[in-house]
């Protein structure tokens, strides 16, 4: 999946337009937990996220509680953390899908564009076939079905 990570920055001056986006009343220090924990990807969790910002605070080293704070629990409950994250993880999927289908239609042009290239050539070497190898017009024809049915297999 890919992370639009430009998505998730406040729109200073401007009313929220996205839930994954810093809230008019949240604090600028919760927002900052949130994309940490936002960014984390589907397999997120607050204890997870937790680790990750105390990691970032005290130099790499790990928190010795293996859950996160009250506090945290708090916040990203008041805050709905998981509904949130859970939007941006829709759009984050519908962005891929997108570029997915996209990429799809440029490879079935691709694989046209050669399929009707060696089509080409081989109905080429079938006519000039047929003169110097004296092909009988009916194993000519069954040449071409087989390609155009060959065709077909490709592009599905």
């Amino acid at each position: 999946m890919t992370l639009d990570k430009s998505s998730c920055k406040p729109r200073w001056g401007r009313a929220m337009s996205e839930p994954w986006e810093i809230q008019d009343d949240e604090a600028t220090k919760w927002d900052a937990r949130f994309n940490i924990f936002l960014l984390m990807g589907p397999d997120r969790s607050i204890d997870k996220a937790y680790a990750e910002y105390y990691r970032r605070q005290h130099n790499g080293s790990n928190p010795t509680a293996k859950r996160a704070p009250r506090t945290w629990m708090q916040k990203s409950s008041d805050r709905h953390w998981v509904a949130r994250a859970r939007k941006y993880d829709i759009r984050q999927e519908a962005i891929a899908r997108k570029e997915y289908e996209a990429m799809v239609i440029r490879m079935q042009k691709v694989h046209e564009a050669v399929t009707n290239d060696l089509v080409g050539r081989a109905v080429k070497t079938v006519q000039r076939a047929e003169w110097e190898l004296n092909l009988h017009p009916g194993d000519a024809a069954r040449l071409a079905k087989e390609m155009i049915l060959l065709n077909r297999v490709i592009l599905g």
